[in-house]
């Protein structure tokens, strides 16, 4: 998987087009995620899942504290939305901060 870290490694080497090639594949992706959250929160109205939603994308436990991850809750798609714009968000400030630093270099 690509991680921001991957990206600030092929920054330290100078390999600024390469990082925000990689930054936009990512910012792409997480463009795809929000679509599908503001398709689930169309559907859900911003509601939780109802029973049989969470049987089809929830993993199969008894315990609620495992759909819980770092105060992400599955459950909520409210929850889910603000994850997936906070990690858009974040994508596309590095990928601003990349450009930025292109378009100084080429100046």
């Amino acid at each position: 998987m690509i991680t921001p870290l991957f990206c600030v490694t092929q920054l330290s080497k100078g390999l600024y087009l390469e990082a925000l090639s990689i930054e936009l594949v990512l910012l792409a992706i997480w463009k795809e995620a929000l679509d599908a959250c503001s398709v689930l929160m169309d559907a859900s109205d911003g509601e939780n899942f109802s029973k049989s939603s969470q049987e089809h994308f929830l993993p199969k436990s008894g315990h609620s504290a495992l759909n819980v991850v770092r105060g992400l809750d599955f459950t909520r798609p409210a929850s889910v939305f603000s994850w997936v714009e906070s990690g858009f968000m974040k994508a596309y400030d590095r990928a601003a901060k990349i450009s930025h630093v292109l378009r100084k270099s080429d100046g």
